[in-house]
């Protein structure tokens, strides 16, 4: 949440940076429904009510009013805006999915779940920091065999979350999230 001067004018400005993957077990009637937080417990659809019905309106609340009157500004003349990012993540086997209305460009990786695990058995892992899920993956880190990876894996699944991985074969390193579920 940011709020700053443009030319004169008061501008308020809401970010947001998620991590979606596109849950295709079930059909939904809102496209953007299928997308969910990698645990479960968020999705595209609950963050954009959000933004709409709590955080937007804050500007407007009682106790933000008495903090731009010292600041001399009226909440009716601040302009609000929403930088929303995401990167999104689709089956592991299924590139092809219609993501209308989001941008195709913002697909970052896929996912699968632990119970699938086995079919990255020839795969290098490294496991960053949630921290680090915005980096672009190299190479320069120390990967972890299948065995290893899955010992580690195995603690955030125990715990219901869903790690992300970088995976490596041969020549390609990309996004996967080992999901719980």
């Amino acid at each position: 949440d940011v709020l700053f001067m443009n030319n004169d004018q008061p501008v308020h400005l809401e970010i947001a940076y998620k991590f979606y993957l596109y849950d295709g077990t079930k059909a939904y009637e809102n496209a953007l429904a299928p997308w969910i937080g990698p645990n479960r417990n968020d999705s595209l659809l609950y963050k954009i009510n959000k933004l709409k019905e709590k955080q937007l309106p804050l500007l407007y609340k009682k106790e933000s009013t008495e903090v731009l009157n010292k600041l001399e500004l009226n909440p009716k003349d601040i302009q609000q805006y929403v930088c929303f990012k995401a990167q999104l993540f689709v089956p592991f086997h299924q590139t092809r999915i219609d993501i209308t209305p989001l941008n195709s460009l913002c697909i970052a990786g896929s996912y699968l779940s632990y119970n699938s695990l086995d079919e990255l058995k020839n795969y290098l892992f490294y496991i960053p920091d949630k921290l680090d899920w915005l980096r672009t993956p190299h190479s320069s880190v120390e990967w972890l065999d299948f065995k290893e990876a899955k010992s580690v894996i195995n603690d955030y699944i125990d715990s219901k979350r869903s790690p992300m991985c970088w995976i490596k074969d041969s020549s390609v390193i990309q996004k996967c999230f080992i999901t719980w579920w």
